[in-house]
């Protein structure tokens, strides 16, 4: 009897645990951002994306392409979300709730092993606050360029309003204006025709040329 006993005991304790393991529906509701996409073990850049998760099942989306409505199901630990904005968000992942963040584990185009990580926010915040996060002086400590990284001593990059200059050991070695584009978080420099991929990595600064994929790693200095 008492091993009848424990033997379900167990089996409970091992089924809440189960259950206790599965994400609540009731702790998805709100809205959140998307703050680093992960894709076969690499972080990459990414425009603004916020979801919004509601009671009713439904969930609303902002992409810089456009504004979208979708609906959720939540089985378990999956998320399958359903919206025409296809991609990512008409897919399912495996969800994990955290205090303040959710993440999005799958695989995005069928075979790319995929995280997003979104952190829950108040409100969708204003373009200028892009803006506001890029201007400043930076230093580029790393490079790279596909899989070669190279770090860099001394060089420094200050961006402006409408303008950038680039120093190396105290020498001015390039400068000329800029455009941000704070709606699609990229950033264009009058010395090539390139729209810079601006994105964040915590507090650093990561600029990628969506042409080749060379990447500059800035920290902030001021």
């Amino acid at each position: 009897m008492a091993k009848y006993l424990f033997i379900c005991f167990n089996l409970s304790f091992v089924l809440f645990l189960l259950c206790s393991c599965n994400p609540s529906r009731s702790d998805l509701y709100g809205l959140y951002e998307l703050q680093t996409i992960n894709v076969d073990g690499i972080d990459r850049s990414h425009s603004p994306e916020f979801i919004e998760f509601k009671q009713d099942g439904s969930f609303a989306l902002s992409l810089v392409k456009g504004d979208y409505l979708g609906f959720y199901e939540l089985t378990g630990s999956i998320l399958k979300l359903s919206s025409e904005s296809g991609g990512r968000f008409n897919a399912d992942w495996s969800l994990t709730i955290l205090p303040n963040q959710i993440i999005l584990k799958g695989l995005d185009d069928g075979y790319k092993v995929t995280e997003m990580y979104f952190s829950i926010i108040d409100k969708v915040p204003d373009f200028d606050d892009f803006e506001e996060r890029v201007l400043g002086t930076w230093q580029i400590y790393k490079t790279r360029d596909n899989g070669d990284v190279k770090h860099v001593a001394t060089t420094f990059m200050q961006i402006d309003a409408k303008s950038y200059r680039i120093e190396v050991d105290g020498q001015m070695v390039e400068n000329g204006a800029s455009v941000i584009n704070t709606r699609h978080h990229k950033v264009v420099f009058e010395s090539d025709d390139v729209m810079w991929e601006a994105w964040f990595y915590g507090k650093e600064l990561r600029l990628t040329n969506p042409k080749n994929g060379f990447q500059y790693d800035l920290r902030r200095v001021d």
